[in-house]
Order: C-alpha cells, then sequence, then structure tokens
C-alpha cells in the first residue's frame, strides 16, 4: 500500500495543481492570453495538432543537426588540438575569443539585460549611429556597424575582466 501511494503522489499533485489553477482562472477570469486555463490549454493543443506537430518537428530537426554539427567540428577539434602543440598555438587565440565571454556568463547577463540594454546600448548607438551619418552612410549599414561597435565594446569589457581574473559566480 505505502508502495502505491508512493506513486501516485506526485500524479495526485499534478492533478491537485491542474484543479486550482482552473478555480483560480474561473474565480479571477484574467485575460487568456494571460493566463488561460488548463482545459483551454488542452483544447488548443488539439484543435491546433496538426500546426503544433509540424513546427515541433522542425524544432526538434533543427536541434539534433546543431547537435550533430557540433558534435562533428567539436570531437576532431578538441582531438587536434590536444595532439599537436602547433595547432593548440594557432587556433588559441581563436579561441580565447569565445573564452572570454563564457567565463563570466552571470556578468555578461546581469550586466547586458538590465545596464546595457536601458543605457550602455543605446548611448553607443546613438554615438555611432550620429557619426555614421556625418559620414552618409546608409541606414542599415549604420544598424550594422552600431550593432558592431556595441558588441566590441561589450567583448572589450568581458576581456577586461577575463585579464584581470574578476570572475562572478553563484
Amino acid at each position: 500500500m505505502a508502495r502505491l501511494i508512493t506513486r501516485l503522489t506526485p500524479f495526485v499533485g499534478i492533478l491537485v495543481f491542474l484543479l486550482v489553477w482552473e478555480a483560480g482562472v474561473a474565480l479571477f477570469k484574467p485575460p487568456p492570453y494571460l493566463l488561460p486555463g488548463p482545459t483551454e490549454i488542452f483544447h488548443t493543443f488539439v484543435r491546433e495538432f496538426a500546426r503544433l506537430a509540424f513546427h515541433g518537428w522542425v524544432t526538434l530537426y533543427e536541434m539534433l543537426l546543431g547537435y550533430a554539427l557540433a558534435v562533428v567540428i567539436a570531437i576532431p577539434l578538441a582531438i587536434a588540438i590536444t595532439s599537436s602543440d602547433r595547432f593548440d598555438r594557432f587556433t588559441m587565440p581563436t579561441l580565447l575569443f569565445f573564452q572570454v565571454v563564457g567565463m563570466n556568463s552571470i556578468f555578461i547577463y546581469l550586466f547586458f539585460e538590465i545596464v546595457g540594454d536601458r543605457w550602455f546600448n543605446g548611448y553607443i548607438t546613438s554615438i555611432s549611429s550620429g557619426l555614421l551619418q556625418l559620414a552618409n552612410m546608409p541606414l542599415f549599414v549604420q544598424a550594422i556597424l552600431s550593432s558592431l561597435c556595441v558588441f566590441a565594446l561589450e567583448w572589450g569589457l568581458c576581456y577586461f575582466l577575463y585579464k584581470r581574473k574578476i570572475f562572478f559566480k553563484l
């Protein structure tokens, strides 16, 4: 009996959660685009199953293709780097470019979502776009070059932290 209760507890918990959710939606009546009830989600899933299955297949296909491509590139590259000092010296400057960003991923997320999005990106874009307007650059070229300027400065900040061995950890 205890084993049966242990096996059923997660299902009962999920059922209670769904019932409380459905009751909350019925009681408070939030807009359906904000918080649809579980039954509405189920009906939409059944009604749109063909489209969801198609897009799910596309997502799965792209994910598996990306994973296979990463394995096909990463494994030979790792073997080459660890087997050859010459290849190691050749690739390390390029790989350092990617390593710098990965060392402070928490910092990157917090800084660029809070400070970068609200201040830094707009400030740098306005300066670079203003200078590029003086050179009569087309608007799409201004947008591309401004984005590259923001990326270069943000990467430079990560490189600065990397060189001084400043790493943010949780």
